[in-house]
C-alpha cells in the first residue's frame, strides 16, 4: 500500500511537471470548483501567491473576479452535463494585473485512482490580440472611407439617357462587407461626338489599394481608347502597359505593383448607327438580347490582362437595332452557386429574357435578384452589370452634351 502511493505521487509529481512547462495558465479544479493545482504561468499572470489560490475556490480567487453566472453553470454544466468548452471570453480589471480579455477553455477528466471528477481549465491572455484586431479594425473602417470616396469617384453613375440614341444602366452588388471595396469596376463615357465607351472589369484584390489602382486603369484606358479607338489595340496597349508594370516591379525598379491579372471587357458603340465592335480579355462574353427575346453570345475571347506580353485580342463587330441589348456582366452573376451547379450563361441568358421588354433597370433588378436567390440569398463575389440598349430617338443637336458632361474644356 505504502508503494502504490509512493507510486502515486511519484505520478503526480511528474504531471505536475509536466503541467509547469505550459506558457498559458493552467488550473485543476475539483467537483466543488476548488483549486487542487495551478502551474507557473497562472502565478505568474495574476500575481498571487500558493497561499491565496490552492484550496480556494475559484471564484472567490483574484477578490471573486471570476464569480459570474455564466461562468459559474459553465464550469458546472462541465462537470455533470458535458465533457467540455472552448473560447469563454471574460474581460475584466483584475487585481495587481489590470484590465485584461482572457479566454477559457475547460476538459471534464475522471482520476483513475479513486473515480473522482475534475476540472482542467486553461487560461489565455487574448489583450493584446483584441487590441491588435481592434486597430487592424480601425484602420481598416480609414481605409474603406477612403476607398470608397475614390470609387465613388471611380464609378461615375451618368444619367440612363446620357447618350443620345442609346439608353445606359449600370448596376452592381458587393458580395459582402468584408471585401471593404469590391474588385469590380466600371466606366461608361462618350470619347467623341460619334462613339460611347463601355467598360467593364474585375481585379484579384479588394480595398484601398485595388480602389486606386482601378482608378489608374480606368484613366490610362480612356487615354488608350481616345488614340485608339478599335477595342483589340486598346486591350493591347492595356496589356503592354500592365505586364510592362509588373515586369518593372519584379525587378525592383517600381515600388508597387498591380493586382493583375485584370479581367476586363470593352465595347465602342455609334451612337447614331448603333454599330459596335467589343474584344474581352478574361471576361465573360457580351450577351446580346434582340428585341424580339431572341439573344446572341458574342464570341469574343482572350487572355485577362498582365499575364502575356504578345496575347492577341481579337474584336466582335456587331449591330443594335432598336430595342436591342447589350449586357456586359463579371463572373459574380454566372458563378452564383447552388450546391456544386453554377447559374452559367444559360441561366443570365433566361433571367435577362424573362425581363426583356421592361426598363434597364428592371431587367437588371431581375438579373441580380435571380442570380441572389439561385445562391441561396447571397453572392459569392462582387456581381457588376452595364447594359446599353439602342433607343428611338438620336438627336444630332446633343451631340456634345454628353461629351462636355465627361471632359474639362481647354481655354
Amino acid at each position: 500500500m505504502i508503494e502504490t502511493n509512493l507510486r502515486l505521487q511519484e505520478l503526480i509529481t511528474y504531471a505536475q511537471s509536466i503541467v509547469d512547462t505550459i506558457r498559458d495558465p493552467l488550473l485543476i479544479l475539483n467537483s466543488d470548483l476548488r483549486i487542487l493545482s495551478a502551474n507557473h504561468a497562472f502565478y505568474r499572470t495574476f500575481r498571487v501567491t500558493v497561499e491565496e489560490t490552492e484550496n480556494e475556490l475559484f471564484t472567490a480567487v483574484s477578490d471573486s473576479i471570476w464569480n459570474t453566472p455564466e461562468l459559474f453553470k459553465l464550469l458546472k454544466d462541465t462537470l455533470t452535463k458535458r465533457d467540455a468548452f472552448d473560447n469563454f471570453e471574460a474581460e475584466c480589471d483584475f487585481p495587481n494585473v489590470g484590465r485584461r480579455v482572457m479566454l477559457l477553455n475547460g476538459r471534464r477528466l475522471l482520476r483513475p485512482d479513486n473515480h473522482t471528477t475534475l476540472l482542467v481549465l486553461s487560461i489565455e491572455d487574448i489583450t493584446a490580440r483584441r487590441e491588435s484586431e481592434a486597430q487592424l479594425s480601425l484602420e481598416q473602417d480609414q481605409d474603406k472611407k477612403i476607398a470608397l470616396a475614390l470609387q465613388r469617384h471611380m464609378l461615375f453613375l451618368p444619367e440612363d439617357n446620357a447618350f443620345s440614341g442609346l439608353t445606359v444602366h449600370t448596376a452592381y452588388e458587393m458580395a459582402s462587407d468584408e471585401a471593404l471595396v469590391g474588385g469590380d469596376f466600371w466606366d461608361t463615357f462618350a470619347f467623341n461626338n460619334e462613339h460611347v465607351a463601355l467598360v467593364i472589369g474585375d481585379v484579384m484584390g479588394h480595398g484601398l489599394t485595388s480602389a486606386i489602382f482601378t482608378t489608374e486603369l480606368k484613366y490610362a484606358m480612356r487615354a488608350y481608347i481616345r488614340e485608339h479607338v478599335q477595342p483589340d489595340l486598346v486591350l493591347h496597349h492595356m496589356n503592354e502597359y500592365l505586364c510592362q508594370s509588373n515586369r518593372l516591379f519584379l525587378e525592383g525598379i517600381n515600388t508597387q505593383g498591380s493586382d493583375t491579372p485584370v479581367c476586363l471587357a470593352l465595347a465602342v458603340i455609334v451612337r447614331e448607327t448603333g454599330k459596335g465592335t467589343l474584344a474581352v480579355a478574361g471576361m465573360e462574353p457580351p450577351l446580346l438580347v434582340r428585341a424580339n427575346g431572341e439573344t446572341e453570345q458574342t464570341m469574343a475571347v482572350g487572355l485577362p490582362l498582365g499575364i502575356l506580353t504578345t496575347e492577341n485580342y481579337q474584336q466582335v463587330d456587331f449591330l443594335l437595332e432598336e430595342g436591342d441589348t447589350l449586357i456586359l456582366s463579371t463572373d459574380g452573376i454566372t458563378e452564383a452557386r447552388q450546391g456544386r451547379q453554377f447559374l452559367d450563361t444559360e441561366g443570365l441568358t433566361r433571367l435577362a429574357v424573362a425581363s426583356n421588354g421592361g426598363t434597364l433597370k428592371a431587367m437588371a433588378d431581375t438579373i441580380l435578384n435571380g442570380a441572389r436567390d439561385f445562391a441561396g440569398g447571397k453572392l459569392r463575389d462582387d456581381a457588376t452589370l452595364v447594359l446599353v440598349r439602342r433607343s428611338s430617338t438620336f438627336h444630332r443637336t446633343e451631340q456634345n452634351v454628353a461629351v462636355r458632361s465627361d471632359t474639362n474644356n481647354c481655354f
